[in-house]
């Protein structure tokens, strides 16, 4: 199996998201870490596009359940790009408090959010947790070294 191949040659950090392939990514995620002890051997995230704590926690039961595991290593709240992401996500029931309380459950360990546009959006998504006393591990930054004019692309085409 592609997997147990690519974790038995040194590749441990396995990413997914819960929509992938309308879930079926996750399901043969799970499927291969399910099998021979590979779960172990791995640090495994997924993302979740829920923006309520409703959405969310339904799409983090989800993915634990395809991806055959008790704990998700990393979460992350994926494509926060409209800046009225992070309002949903951090305003009152949003996303955060099912990642909160799926992390104090132990069915998560570490928490973060992605983006692919404007840094701009990331850089209200980190003042909203700052201010709500909040700190995410991770940050998958909107980041393109190959390609200087990015910003300048987006700002021509609005």
């Amino acid at each position: 199996m592609l997997i147990h191949a690519a974790v038995d040659r040194g590749i441990t950090f396995m990413d997914n998201a819960w929509d992938y392939n309308q879930g079926e990514s996750e399901m043969r995620m799970g499927k291969a870490l399910s099998q021979g002890g590979y779960r172990q051997r791995v640090f495994l995230m997924t993302k979740i596009d829920g923006r309520t704590k409703e959405a969310a926690a339904r799409q983090i039961e989800s993915s634990l359940s395809r991806l055959r595991t008790d704990h998700i290593d990393l979460i992350q709240h994926h494509e926060v790009v409209r800046f009225e992401d992070p309002d949903r996500i951090f305003g009152e029931g949003g996303a955060t408090e099912a990642c909160i309380e799926a992390k104090q459950a132990g069915k998560v360990r570490f928490i973060g959010f992605t983006g692919h546009k404007d840094p701009h959006v990331h850089l209200y998504m980190l003042a909203l947790a700052e201010r709500g006393g909040f700190h995410f591990d991770t940050a998958q930054m909107p980041l393109n070294l190959m390609d200087a004019h990015f910003l300048f692309e987006m700002d021509r085409q609005r």
